[in-house]
């Protein structure tokens, strides 16, 4: 009878160091790896874009787009106002605000784990595109609803997506120019392209 106890203590013991060193890993694997912020500016017809910022000691992947420990990268789409054509950049807010301002931009934040920046991510290389119906502003709903409860209702007008912002201006690193991409292609087959210096000339979207 002894011996049983014995048995039915050491199973007892095992389960509970199973289960403390499961919930440990689930903890960890749920950790924050980046805060996603979505911005709204709006000057002349206004835009709305992403910005990543990277909270873990590696790098991590936003899109086609790897971010340093430490950084950011802003991503948004953009018509064919430049001269790189319309489509999904990398860093052209984060060069064009830090360079010219972001006065009158509004953001909402949030925090992501490692399966919501991939889902993200996923939105991201998968909407290398732009249309009047499906601008910036829904490009960026699309990409913040994909990972977040409190979801963002697309509005075709800059203006009427900033009523739903609640942050001030967002701090974005001032990136050099050789770190303003253009997304090209989407999908699995997705990569980037250094823009062209006409396309770092002007803030609008």
């Amino acid at each position: 009878m002894k011996k049983v106890k014995n048995v039915i203590s050491l199973i007892l013991v095992a389960v509970v160091l199973f289960s403390v060193s499961a919930f440990a890993a689930s903890a960890e694997s749920e950790k924050y790896v980046a805060k996603m912020s979505v911005c709204c500016r709006v000057v002349f017809f206004g835009h709305v874009w992403l910005y990543f910022e990277n909270l873990t000691d590696g790098d991590i992947k936003v899109g086609c787009y790897t971010v340093p420990a430490g950084q950011g990268v802003s991503v948004g789409t953009m018509s064919l106002s430049r001269s790189d054509g319309a489509g999904v950049y990398y860093n052209i807010e984060a060069y064009c605000g830090n360079k010219l301002g972001l006065s009158g931009t509004k953001s909402k934040s949030t925090y992501l784990t490692a399966s919501q920046l991939e889902k993200a991510s996923s939105e991201i290389v998968n909407r290398n595109s732009w249309a009047l119906n499906k601008n910036c502003g829904y490009f960026a709903s699309c990409v913040w609803n994909s990972v977040c409860t409190d979801g963002i209702s697309y509005k075709f007008l800059p203006l009427q997506m900033k009523s739903q912002l609640s942050g001030g201006i967002p701090s974005m690193i001032y990136p050099s120019k050789d770190r303003v991409y253009k997304q090209q292609g989407s999908g699995s087959g997705a990569n980037l392209k250094k823009v062209k210096n006409a396309s770092l000339l002007m803030w609008v979207g």
